[in-house]
């Protein structure tokens, strides 16, 4: 009988063993250790190897030793900074709870006010930005988070916008001449006001809010209630796990993510299958691999964490 219990323990052990080399360690990065803030939004590694995450109290750079952190009086134009959107050109954009806009190149890394920033907020005061693309004659194109529509900013700082009625509208993702994917929410009762491109796919949204974009022939929505998968307007799958989806991402060709308030983050297949969960019980705002295969996670109350080797 010894013998048999020992080798019935020897299985559990090897079982149990198995189970935990599959889960990632993380390493976890607060204001004690980190970034300014344990409120943080998005994570960026720039061309030169840098990690940029954006916070309620500024943004901060990573070279692999220690955190530097960086605020208006180095030049940003708010404290509260919520998205990196990065260019073609080496430029990397950032928007902010004011909606003032800066922007800094990875060749020096000065950090510059967008110029028309005041045309900028006089039109969307209180809306919080979602996706921003600069077209190659400098005119910029913005949506947001909440049914407001589409901001043209052009160079000379005329301002246009398409917002009456936008809540008859549907959420379109579009694939721009330069390989930009762009998505805004469009009404659809008028002819697209579009700059050029190629309109992928359009789906109406119950929430007060929006997250979208393409990958595999699909298109992966959220609205902040529900994550729906979607080929043209044929929905393949909706996901609803109980957590109000907070972000949405690619992964790798084969996967994307869903972050969660108060319930991680998930991998998803492309048939939404849940594939693996991270860091349960947080509120995870954005997921992003480096470029050695490590994983980072930024939370709305806990930092950033981190995995080197994520199973």
């Amino acid at each position: 009988m010894k013998g048999i219990k020992e080798i019935i323990f020897s299985i559990i052990f090897f079982i149990s063993l198995h189970a935990i080399s599959q889960e990632a360690i993380f390493e976890n990065f607060t204001e004690n250790n980190g970034p300014p803030s344990t409120q943080v939004y998005d994570i960026y590694q720039d061309v030169n190897g840098y990690m940029w995450f954006a916070t309620d109290r500024g943004i901060a750079r990573y070279d692999g030793y220690s955190f530097e952190s960086f605020g208006i009086k180095d030049g940003t134009t708010g404290n509260t900074v919520f998205k990196f959107y990065p260019q073609k050109n080496g430029e990397v954009w950032c928007s902010t709870f004011n909606n003032r806009l800066f922007y800094f190149n990875t060749c020096d890394y000065k950090f510059k006010p967008y110029k028309n920033n005041d045309s900028l907020v006089k039109y969307a005061v209180d809306a919080v930005i979602n996706d921003l693309y600069i077209s190659p004659n400098h005119t910029l194109y913005l949506s947001y988070i909440v049914p407001f529509g589409m901001l043209k900013v052009e160079q000379s700082g005329k301002v246009s916008i398409d917002e009456e009625g936008i809540y008859a509208g549907s959420v379109t993702i579009e694939q721009t001449i330069d390989g930009h994917e762009y998505t805004y929410y469009e009404d659809q009762r008028i002819l697209p006001r579009t700059h050029k491109g190629y309109i992928l796919t359009n789906h109406p949204i119950t929430g007060s809010a929006y997250k979208a974009f393409q990958m595999g022939g699909l298109s992966v929505i959220s609205d902040m209630k529900q994550v729906f998968i979607k080929r043209g307007n044929t929905l393949i799958r909706s996901i609803d796990n109980g957590f109000s989806p907070i972000n949405i991402g690619k992964y790798d060709d084969d996967h994307f993510w869903i972050s969660y308030r108060h319930g991680g983050v998930s991998i998803v297949d492309l048939k939404g299958n849940f594939v693996k969960n991270f860091l349960n019980g947080e509120s995870v705002t954005f997921l992003t691999l480096d470029h050695e295969g490590g994983i980072w996670v930024s939370t709305l109350s806990s930092g950033v964490f981190y995995s080197k080797h994520p199973q």
